[in-house]
């Protein structure tokens, strides 16, 4: 019995990194024991894990699915904050409310794959959020921010994939899963005439109208690719004695959501000395470029066993997440200077405003689970035997937050993740396909471990919470779906 969906989870501002399948697996078989299961996938959504367990397909299948996500945050303490924008953090300031529960994650998923002759299989699987395509959203680093989640289910994913059986039982396999890389150019001039003051005239009153002339916007979005080998090995089918022993490995590389932005601002004052003076040109020239980056998927590792009867199945692996190179979704300036004909700045370099420490670490996670098949019903000559299946798994994901500096707010745990499902198959009462239909349903649950951050630096900064509050950590984050497969 076979399913499809997938878990997803988007949060804050940005979650910058993996992606909705990393997060909580794909296809409602999958998701419902564990998520995992890179030795005893057999579906077209497991391209994303293992292509080379494609080859254990025994027809030609279909997936398509729904699943909802949401998420239950601690409310984080009111912070100081420049909230009517004079200049100053002071008494007249009302304190900022930083939202913690995130947006709503729904999307859909779907998978097709198929057998090509007996030693070969091919699969394209995906996901899409209903909401948006891509969502590229930076974070301010002084505000309370959980940095792993607030973006990450919100961007579709693609994996197209391959298994090739080498040997008897051993197979390889292949696999890109895409995303996007975005250039964003800006070039804009602005016009601000300053006229001569007479008495009882304020600033205000000599200065526009201004006029913003945009020349040139372009956007590029280009695709990024992270390549993804594998390997599955039906130990049984060298060693009958260990019939039912699968192994299976992948390797995936980094990749992520690079936005390359430059701005050319110019701007043009017209000073006028008299009225009957010609205004007096001066130009302000300040190119901009910043770098940003979203969506990063790091490179992972999982190895892992299972065991195949036909009463079910159970399995359990390790998985080595590359979080330890990742970059965060925060805009940095990149290059930047002030240039003015009318005088000269002793340093017209523009400094970044959003420095910040934060040390990261590799992870190795750990899941497990399984499936256990009643025997079939007889469902009379509109649904054939009719089957059902029940499945649970269970993971670990330590989080990979070692250290950060003062006057940073990142949130972070570790993750104890419990999972359910269970699935239906029967013949097609219709006889729309060619073979059997399956209904899997599942639930997800991740929890994460309780405590509380005690930001550093200056009490009375920007970001820092009101009465030197902790800012507590912990919530859950919960996923359900249904989805439908089907030969083809």
């Amino acid at each position: 019995m076979r399913g499809f969906a997938v878990g997803l989870f988007g949060m804050l501002p940005a979650t910058a990194l993996a992606g909705p399948i990393d997060l909580y697996g794909i296809g409602g078989a999958q998701i419902g024991r564990g998520g995992g299961g890179v030795a005893i996938l057999d579906e077209p959504a497991g391209v994303f894990l293992n292509p080379a367990a494609l080859v254990r397909m025994k027809r030609p299948e279909a997936m398509v699915g729904y699943a909802l996500l949401r998420a239950d945050f601690p409310d984080s303490p009111d912070v100081l904050w420049d909230t009517n924008r004079d200049g100053l953090i002071n008494d007249t300031d009302k304190p900022l409310s930083v939202a913690t529960d995130p947006d709503k994650a729904d999307g859909f998923s779907f998978a097709l794959g198929r057998p090509v002759g007996e030693r070969f299989a091919l699969s394209i699987a995906g996901f899409m959020p209903n909401g948006r395509l891509v969502r590229i959203h930076t974070f301010e680093p002084s505000l309370p921010n959980w940095f792993l989640y607030e973006n990450r289910a919100h961007r579709y994913e693609l994996a197209v994939g391959f298994g090739w059986e080498q040997l008897k039982g051993v197979s390889l396999g292949g696999a890109v899963e895409m995303l996007s890389r975005v250039r964003y150019q800006l070039d804009i001039t602005m016009n601000v005439p300053v006229g001569l003051a007479s008495d009882g005239q304020q600033l205000g009153e000599i200065i526009g109208p201004i006029s913003l002339d945009p020349h040139e916007m372009v956007i590029d979005i280009v695709p990024s690719l992270a390549p993804i080998a594998a390997l599955h090995w039906d130990v049984g089918e060298q060693f009958p004695a260990l019939d039912g022993l699968l192994l299976g490995a992948s390797w995936r590389g980094a990749v992520g959501l690079p936005v390359d932005v430059t701005v050319d601002l110019q701007a043009n004052l017209g000073l006028q000395a008299n009225p009957s003076a010609a205004p007096v040109p001066v130009t302000l020239l300040a190119p901009l470029r910043l770098a940003l980056f979203d969506h990063y998927v790091p490179s992972r590792v999982v190895v892992g066993a299972g065991f195949e009867q036909r009463w079910g199945r159970v399995y359990a692996e390790a998985q080595r997440q590359g979080w330890d190179q990742m970059r965060l979704n925060v805009a940095s300036v990149q290059a930047s200077r002030v240039e003015t004909q009318l005088f000269e700045l002793a340093e017209p370099e523009i400094q970044d405003g959003n420095p910040y420490d934060i040390v990261l670490q590799a992870t190795w996670g750990l899941r497990g689970g399984g499936e256990y098949r009643f025997a079939p019903l007889d469902g009379g000559p509109l649904w054939g035997p009719v089957g059902l299946t029940v499945r649970a798994g269970a993971g670990y994901e330590p989080t990979p937050l070692v250290a950060q500096g003062e006057g940073t707010a990142f949130l972070d745990a570790d993750r104890i993740l419990l999972a359910a499902g269970a699935g239906v198959s029967h013949d097609d009462p219709f006889n729309l396909t060619n073979g059997p239909m399956s209904w899997d349903a599942f639930a997800e649950m991740g929890v994460l471990a309780a405590g509380a951050l005690q930001p550093g630096g200056d009490p009375d900064r920007a970001g820092a919470p009101v009465d030197d509050a902790p800012i507590p950590i912990g919530g859950r984050i919960w996923s359900a779906g249904l989805t439908w497969s089907f030969a083809y």
